[in-house]
């Protein structure tokens, strides 16, 4: 169904495109659900006009007996022809505003179905390579408060002229259809050619605004603006802005919150490679799901939703299914009283085409800007992706669990946290919804490192690092590295090595307790006799005969101990001993009582990691750090002689020194192990202190 299905109330004094609305004397013109007055009898969709927004907004209004919004003009004498670019044939005289299917371009289109709670319009626009979007921006001016579907023809496009001007004797609404049997469909036909095949609602912005606005008629259920606004004082605008921008061709429906900028915009940056249409969908029993269905290409294959909790609206429930046929990405919604906004927010990155979709809720704001009415048949907006080859899956992928009645992205719902975690790093600042995803070279997938346990965890050999954030205790046994909070499946520590990484694909195998194995593997690594943290994704080293220690130290005090220069401060007591060669002798033992005590204990020629990481108090790893073979350190770290690392001023000898990781960027966490394999010099401008010079 490719029609843009709007319907109206067909009767003898509203010939006029009426979209559901009274027809009286003083306003004869195209009324957008707008307050008829003396002095505005133009179609005032509460329209500012500003130079940055000529968008377009349709709204239909619904009824029993018309299920469809025919943009089908009666002839006049001054106009018989469609003013709205229709090709006529014999089946169809009326306004095609329908763009013409290709391979590329074969979503849901508009399709409208009446039901009481919700007589919206859902437009949604054919998606092509350059697909310029629907752009649904609407100020209210006095200047302009008229019904301009007016396009610009250009020679590869006749394009849907809307645009009508009233006269008296053409006081019709020019985009009404008069209905018969066989045509009874709006269809808002586009010819596609290259440079432009999207929906033609959609026109070049002009000083006067030349935008499309059909709104739905007033019903006594809903008499204001049918993408459920409710008019104010502060805000009697449509903000449904697009701004176009060359890096931004993904309708961002409130993109990047600013201070200037904190209402719910649904701000579109249109660009040549992405024209998407983003539109709402009025749902019925026998349809209820708008597909805003959407070409994924090689840079977009998220779709990333973010949503902003605030006191008032509860949840923004994104549900997810699944299915053969449709691998669509399904926004949810659970109506409550506070919350009957459908927050969609999108944050493009330059290496992250996706389409997000965010809300944030003020004050000022409190009406659905893009609000779905929930009915019995259907409660989702159904925004369909196209998988790629990369991603044939949707990344936000809910399932929905007795526990879990949020948004059920990876988020277990606790008493602190009843927000939606999407990717959230948990600290005592920052308990509200961060989706964020950093997409590194190894990592091309979604990210969703949540704090949130999603079972009790059990802690081997007595470790005192708890989780600040964690909602339930951990069950530290014995003396291992605190476990991480978000473990898919229980890690296996043989021979005490040191606290595994977050997100692990699959059980490591750890014998002889080597370093802290890297998050993201490709494959499964067995670290024997204790060698020091392989890079992951980097070639295996070939080992070579090291006779020596590298000893990390810090000052006991928490804001780093790192000069200037980069250099390591010196301090008399020792922590660790990194030992990389099984016939160096073993660990010298702790004097009894220090938090080192137990590292006595490790076998004469046996690992030594996991004395740097069994240390109570001392190491976990917080979450899938990006450059292999670093650990980060939760908590302030009770034990002195361990390196914190808050920006890597050394990073830059790191990278150059034999068998030295770098980081990559710097490390959030206060107390932060860069773990060096083997290194056979140590003279990189000196940022480690030789180590003849430490003293053990």
């Amino acid at each position: 169904m490719n029609h843009l299905l709007i319907n109206v109330r067909k009767t003898k004094e509203m010939n006029h495109l009426l979209i559901n609305v009274r027809k009286t004397k003083e306003m004869n013109h195209l009324l957008i659900n707008v307050r008829k007055t003396k002095e505005m009898n133009h179609l005032l969709i509460n329209v500012r006009k500003t130079k940055e927004m000529n968008h377009l907004l349709i709204n239909a209004g619904k009824t029993k007996e018309m299920n469809h919004l025919l943009i089908n003009m009666r002839k006049t004498k001054e106009m018989n022809r469609l003013l709205i670019n229709v090709r006529k044939t014999k089946e169809m005289n009326h306004l095609l505003i329908n763009a013409g299917k290709t391979k590329e371009m074969n979503h849901l289109l508009i399709n409208v179905r009446k039901t009481k709670e919700m007589n919206h319009l859902l437009i949604n626009a054919g998606k092509t390579k350059e697909m310029n979007h629907l752009l649904i921006n609407v100020r209210k001016t006095k200047e302009m408060n008229h019904l301009l579907i007016n396009m610009r023809k250009t020679k590869e496009m006749n394009r849907l002229l809307i645009n009508v001007r009233k006269t008296k004797e053409m006081n019709h609404l020019l985009i009404n259809a008069g209905k018969t049997k066989e045509m009874n469909h709006l269809l808002i036909n586009v010819r596609k050619t290259k440079e432009m095949n999207h929906l033609l609602i959609n026109m070049r912005k002009t000083k006067e605004m030349n935008r499309l606005l059909i709104n739905a008629g007033k019903t006594k259920e809903m008499n204001h603006l049918l993408i459920n606004m409710r008019k104010t004082k502060e805000m009697n605008r449509l903000l449904i802005n697009v701004r176009k921008t060359k890096e931004m061709n993904h309708l961002l429906i409130n993109a990047g919150k600013t201070k200037e900028m904190n209402h719910l915009l649904i701000n579109v940056r249109k660009t040549k490679e992405m024209n998407h249409l983003l539109i709402n969908a009025g749902k019925t029993k026998e349809m209820n799901h708008l597909l805003i269905n959407m070409r994924k290409t090689k840079e977009m294959n998220r779709l990333l939703i973010n949503v902003r909790k605030t006191k008032e609206m509860n949840h923004l429930l994104i549900n997810v299914r699944k299915t053969k046929e449709m691998n669509h990405l399904l926004i949810n919604m659970r109506k409550t009283k506070e919350m009957n906004h459908l927050l969609i927010n999108v944050r493009k990155t330059k290496e992250m085409n996706h389409l997000l979709i965010n809300v944030r809720k003020t004050k000022e704001m409190n009406h659905l800007l893009i609000n779905v009415r929930k009915t019995k048949g259907m409660n989702h907006l159904l925004i369909n992706v196209r998988k790629t080859k990369e991603m044939n899956h949707l990344l936000i992928n809910v399932r929905k669990t007795k526990e879990m009645n949020h948004l059920l992205i990876n988020v277990r719902k606790t008493k602190e946290m009843n927000h939606l975690l999407i990717n959230v790093r948990k600290t005592k600042e920052m308990n509200h919804l961060l989706i964020n995803v950093r997409k590194t070279k190894e990592m091309n997938h979604l990210l969703i490192n949540e704090v949130l346990l999603p079972r009790r965890l059990y802690c081997r050999g007595g470790s005192a690092a708890e989780e600040a954030l964690l909602p339930r205790r951990l069950c530290c046994r014995g003396g291992s590295a605190a476990e991480e909070a978000l473990l898919p499946r229980r890690l296996c520590f043989r021979g005490g090595s040191t606290a595994e990484e977050v997100l692990l694909p699959r059980r490591f195998c750890c014998r002889g307790g080597s370093a802290a194995e890297e998050a993201l593997l490709p494959r499964r690594l067995c670290c024997r006799g204790g060698s020091a943290a392989e890079e992951a994704l980097l070639p295996r080293r070939t080992p070579a005969p090291v006779h020596f220690t590298n000893i990390v130290q810090r000052p006991h005090s928490r804001e780093g101990p790192l000069d200037g220069r980069g250099s390591v401060q010196s301090e008399t007591s020792v922590s660790a001993l990194f030992v990389d060669d099984p016939e160096v002798p073993p660990l010298i033992a702790a004097p009894p009582g220090s938090p080192w005590s137990h590292c006595s204990a490790a076998p004469p020629g046996g690992p030594w990691s996991h004395c740097s990481a069994e240390a109570p108090g001392v190491i976990a790893v917080r979450r899938p750090l990006e450059a292999p073979g670093v650990i980060a350190v939760r908590r302030p770290l009770e034990a002195p002689g361990v390196i914190a690392v808050r920006r890597p001023p050394w990073s830059h000898c790191s990278a150059e020194a034999p068998g030295v990781i770098a980081v990559r960027r710097p490390l959030e966490a206060p107390g932060v192990i860069a773990v060096l394999r083997p290194l056979e010099s140590l003279q990189c401008g000196a940022p480690l202190r030789p180590l003849e010079s430490l003293q053990c």
